[in-house]
């Protein structure tokens, strides 16, 4: 990904090209990547910014990146950020600036010809799931079990779910149980799963979480339904 510009001083060009907005999120990142030509093949050196005045949560930051000459005696250069702790104070989206300083060095003279080019991504805030649209249903064989059933001892309890993420995003199913023998917690995966209620007496009651999680790690708990054992 790259940010949207062309640039130019005393015969030093620098070009990039459009850079979509990207979803803030555990494990996300953004490659920028600029390419800068000396029609007088100059040495070239890149510096990038990543100022908090420029609306950076983790900032300020400086790099050189990783520069790769071209065929046409241009240079790549690109710098992988990662946005995974970026934090919108207002709203559900901002922009950030990205600064980078291209610098030209004639290798006769020592003479620099000099330019700087900014640009804006936007970022966007992840929608995570509302717990109101989390739908668990818990079955014994065909019968729907309601909150608050009591259910005999050593009985095989369907749980499923089914929810949708507001971004269109995959969901993780993480199920936890705390148990009243070991383990003292199981914790199953999966939209659809057997709870064994093998070991639990009468007075006991089945109880737990829901943890839905989306892609760019996104969560939420739900309560689930409370059985008694019989």
């Amino acid at each position: 990904m790259s940010a949207s510009l062309t640039a130019g001083i005393e015969g030093l060009v620098v070009d990039t090209s459009t850079l979509p907005a990207q979803r803030i999120g555990d494990g996300q990142t953004i490659l920028f990547t600029v390419y800068a030509k000396d029609p007088a093949n100059g040495s070239i050196d890149f510096h990038w910014t990543f100022a908090g005045s420029n609306n950076w949560t983790m900032g300020p930051s400086t790099t050189n990146g990783t520069t790769t000459a071209t065929a046409d005696g241009g240079f790549q250069n690109s710098v992988l950020r990662d946005i995974s702790a970026e934090v919108i104070a207002i709203g559900t989206a901002k922009l950030a600036k990205a600064v980078v300083d291209v610098i030209s060095t004639n290798l006769t003279t020592g003479a620099q010809r000099f330019t700087e080019s900014e640009f804006e991504v936007e970022l966007l805030g992840n929608n995570v799931v509302n717990p109101a649209n989390v739908v668990i249903v818990l079955k014994l064989g065909t019968t729907i079990l309601p909150d608050g059933t009591s259910v005999p001892a050593g009985s095989q309890i369907e749980y499923s779910v089914q929810a949708q993420d507001p971004d269109g995003d995959v969901l993780d199913f993480e199920w936890q149980f705390p148990q009243p023998f070991p383990p003292a917690t199981l914790t199953v995966w999966g939209a659809k799963i057997v709870y064994d209620t093998t070991g639990y007496t009468t007075g006991d009651i089945v109880q737990g979480t829901l943890t839905v999680t989306d892609r760019v790690g996104g969560q939420v708990v739900v309560t689930l339904p409370i059985l008694s054992l019989t």
